[in-house]
């Protein structure tokens, strides 16, 4: 069996008083060559101290810019890679027309997101982005759904737009008895 789906993930987050999603995509293989020494410490480091599906969604990003900072490299992985992580990160809002779609970092911009929303996104986005890069095929599969399913997170084949018209929109009911 050959296993080469794209697997996006959606982040769902409470945001204050509003539920929103926060859907990303695994990051290109040109960028992955880029950064690939830093994304392979990185999950060699939560991997060798004993960081797993269960603590490391919690920390990922964390580690990545310790790595970073260790190699020299902190303020390429924040200008680039991270960057580019948000770029492939697009957050669901409901507002009273209907859930709209923007860029993480645009929402990250405009203080859509608080601070500790961001954090925690960010962190199993990033874990995410280390799992999907260096497991491959069945084990991918694997770690990603064990994810999923200690952090309430999703795991989708829809890219953002799809996903976007998948949300449910609550309205008020309309009364067709009415004159």
């Amino acid at each position: 069996m050959k296993i080469n789906k794209q697997l996006n993930l959606v982040v769902p987050c409470e945001d204050g008083d509003e539920l929103i999603y926060i859907h990303s995509s695994p990051i290109s293989t040109e960028v992955f060559e880029k950064y690939h020494r830093v994304i392979a410490k990185a999950f060699s480091v939560i991997y060798s101290e004993g960081l797993n599906v269960i603590s490391a969604p919690r920390v990922a990003a964390m580690v990545l810019r310790e790595v970073a900072e260790d190699m020299g490299r902190l303020d390429d992985v924040n200008n680039g890679l991270l960057n580019e992580i948000k770029r492939l990160s697009n957050v669901s809002i409901l507002e009273s027309n209907g859930w709209v779609s923007l860029p993480l970092d645009i929402a990250e911009k405009r203080g859509l997101i608080e601070p500790e929303t961001m954090q925690e996104a960010m962190n199993k986005i990033v874990f995410f982005i280390l799992c999907s890069s260096m497991h491959t095929g069945k084990q991918k599969v694997a770690m990603l759904e064990a994810m999923a399913g200690l952090w309430a997170v999703a795991l989708t084949l829809s890219n953002a737009t799809e996903y976007n018209k998948s949300l449910p929109i609550l309205t008020e009911a309309e009364n067709s008895a009415a004159a």
